[in-house]
């Protein structure tokens, strides 16, 4: 039963490593659950920005931007308090908007359920995204809980990877703060 479940598990999500691209360009993000104006790194030339309302209660900040003649729409989103029926909603919602985009995607954040569950392996399947990262064992108030399910991911398509994450606990937040560096082609 466990080794049904591993490769359950694995089929939608990398379990002790990063997906590496060594393709040369990189690219830094952030991901602090309260501050919604994290903007992508230096040397990052920002051709639009905005905010897609997914759910009433739930929106998802994006970016087009172009880094060394390569352009990006990154989306940041946080579906962590979103009902069961608001998460499948705001999950087709966002499916359509990456159909109608001709650059590649990065989306990033909380999506409140792990990657294996019935919704979001619907919605990867559907958009074609990959899970980049490892699996965060993070939550409110830790760095590390291993008895927590993962709902932070990074997806993206085969020409994105992840070069370094660090997920750190700043004293006086309830939330751990993660820094992304993406590597692509």
């Amino acid at each position: 039963m466990l080794i049904i479940n591993f490769f359950h598990v694995s089929a939608y999500a990398n379990i002790f490593f990063d997906t590496r691209i060594s393709g040369g360009h990189t690219l830094a993000l952030n991901y602090t659950p309260d501050r919604q104006k994290d903007l992508p790194d230096a040397g990052v030339l920002l051709l639009s920005s905005g905010y897609l309302e997914l759910e009433p209660s739930a929106e998802a900040r994006f970016w087009t931007a172009e880094k060394n003649g390569h352009a990006f729409n990154i989306i940041r989103v946080n579906f962590s308090r979103l009902s069961g029926i608001s998460r499948k909603k705001a999950f087709r919602r966002l499916a359509a908007y990456i159909d109608t985009q001709d650059d590649p995607v990065v989306i990033y954040g909380n999506f409140g359920e792990a990657a294996w569950s019935a919704g979001m392996s619907a919605f990867l399947k559907e958009t074609g995204l990959k899970v980049k990262n490892r699996l965060i064992f993070a939550q409110e108030g830790t760095r590390f809980n291993p008895f927590v399910l993962p709902k932070f991911y990074v997806l993206g398509f085969s020409n994105l990877g992840i070069e370094k994450i660090k997920v750190s606990a700043p004293k006086g937040r309830n939330y751990p703060e993660i820094s992304l560096l993406l590597g692509f082609e």
